[in-house]
């Protein structure tokens, strides 16, 4: 089978972790795999410079932000000259609605809904929600959510359209694992409202300040500078901005807990990772979080969104005896193994090759 993915950029993050690591897994198993980054990859582009040999790659060339018509049709042209079975899309309808219009009596086309249905895209979604919901209403793009939280908005959203839940799926660690540093926190994420960094930030302050020797590691863009700089006050040597890293793995594999105190989500690759490195998630029941943590037993899941609680849940973890961490770490990695990408790629599979 010949298969098309497009994302915008294949840079750092849990969609482009979940492109490259679904495109890889799809030429493992013997397809032709297409990639497609509509924006030119830059040289340390992590997600990209994961791309296995076996996969094809293309990018549009584009540079500047915005949404552009030149994109559309360069896309339009690239599946005509590919004459792809499937074509997997992800985020930004205005850039592939030109193409589903066009082409879907020739190609099938797969969109991922990769967040809260109403939080997902940009403006330009926003716009075209009737044209996007039409789309999905007649089966022209077939819409794929990733949780039950997820497969819930998009009907709030879209109304009754046919969908497939299908659950985000990691690779499982490829190398041994380290002793863990207990009380090294690490919080891989784009610095957005979504994420919530500024609460997590407030939350290790008080504890810093109680005395507790913890050390939190904030790695992900700045997205928004806005609440960066809210954030920047309490840096130090205890609270550090680390940056885009292309070791998020290696670092989860050395850091004992994972802080995920997001605002919203969908199923989140961070999470399943941290999982299958036994990194101890910290979360707030959002998106996907509550289809997989079980507080208390693969990790420490709040009843809300809410600093208090999340303060107490930072606490809970940091006088878990070392029994109760390797017991908690162990149902993490069991957890992990239900989330493979073999098992993801299967289902999508199974999805491509489904007659209308």
């Amino acid at each position: 089978m010949r298969i098309l993915l497009i994302h915008t950029a294949l840079d750092t993050g849990g969609i482009e972790t979940f492109v490259a690591s679904l495109s890889n897994e799809l030429a493992t198993q013997g397809h032709e795999v297409h990639v497609c980054s509509i924006f030119e990859p830059k040289k340390d582009a992590v997600c990209w410079n994961r791309l296995n040999e076996e996969v094809i790659r293309h990018t549009l060339g584009k540079h500047k932000r915005g949404f552009s018509i030149k994109e559309p049709i360069a896309i339009y042209r690239l599946i005509r000259q590919l004459r792809p079975d499937v074509v997997h899309v992800h985020g930004f309808i205005a850039n592939y609605a030109l193409s589903i219009l066009r082409l879907h009596q020739q190609v099938r086309f797969i969109y991922t809904v990769h967040n809260d249905a109403a939080q997902e895209g940009n403006q330009w979604d926003i716009r075209l929600h009737r044209i996007k919901k039409w789309l999905f209403a007649h089966q022209w793009a077939n819409a794929v959510t990733i949780s039950q939280e997820s497969d819930a908005s998009f009907q709030s959203y879209y109304g009754d359209c046919k969908r497939t839940l299908i659950y985000n799926g990691v690779c499982l660690p490829s190398f041994p694992q380290n002793v863990k540093e207990e009380l090294l926190f690490l919080n891989p994420g784009r610095i957005t409202e979504q994420k919530n960094q500024v609460m997590l930030c407030r939350v290790f302050d008080r504890l810093i300040k109680e005395g507790h020797p913890i050390h939190l590691l904030i790695a992900g863009e700045k997205q928004d500078e806005a609440i960066f700089a809210q954030m920047q006050p309490y840096f130090g040597s205890q609270i550090e901005y680390i940056g885009c890293r292309s070791d998020i793995p290696q670092l989860m594999a050395k850091a004992g807990a994972m802080c995920l105190p997001s605002l919203w989500e969908g199923m989140p690759i961070t999470l399943l990772e941290a999982l299958a490195y036994g990194c101890i998630p910290i979360c707030t029941p959002v998106g996907g979080i509550k289809d997989v943590l079980i507080d208390g037993e693969n990790g420490l899941l709040t009843t809300q969104v809410d600093e208090v609680e999340y303060y107490q849940k930072v606490l809970q973890y940091i006088q878990l005896t070392d029994t109760q961490r390797a017991q908690m770490r162990e149902q993490a990695r069991q957890t992990a193994e239900q989330f493979s990408m073999e098992q993801t790629a299967k289902q999508y599979l199974r999805l491509y090759n489904q007659k209308e």
